[in-house]
């Protein structure tokens, strides 16, 4: 469904393609916000580094920084942090279906994807000015 019937264009009509493309998104948003009113964050860091992460939010957000290395805890079967609540009684994890398997996908496809995106992550990185190394 990522490519158009009986070529090898990417359907950049289908759902989830079009979600990808971020900067279209973001220019959008940067049309009635001034981009200091905007944080974005790195989906990555929050599952390599999610204490970095968060002190961004709450600096951005002008709030007393709470949160510590304490409030998240690795999780195996995830295969990343999950945070624990403040009296530690409860962890939390991102839905059901972040931290799956994801499945195979042919390297010629990735690639096909991969070329397509490299524009509009570009203009990402340069509207966001962060580097995410896609």
């Amino acid at each position: 469904m990522a490519f158009l019937k009986d070529t090898d264009r990417v359907n950049e009509t289908w759902r989830p393609i079009y979600i990808g493309k971020y900067a279209l998104h973001l220019r959008r948003w940067l049309e009635i916000f001034p981009g200091e009113q905007i944080l974005i964050l790195s989906g990555e860091k929050l599952i390599s580094d999610p204490l970095s992460e968060v002190k961004k939010l709450e600096e951005f957000l002008g709030l007393e920084p709470v949160i510590t290395e304490d409030h998240f805890v690795f999780n195996e079967i995830k295969g990343f942090m999950c945070y624990k609540s403040f009296d530690k009684q409860k962890t939390e994890c991102l839905h059901k279906a972040k931290g799956r398997d994801h499945p195979a996908v042919d390297p010629i496809a990735l690639l096909k994807l991969r070329d397509f995106y490299e524009p509009h992550n570009q203009e990402l990185s340069e509207l966001a000015g962060i580097n995410f190394e896609w």
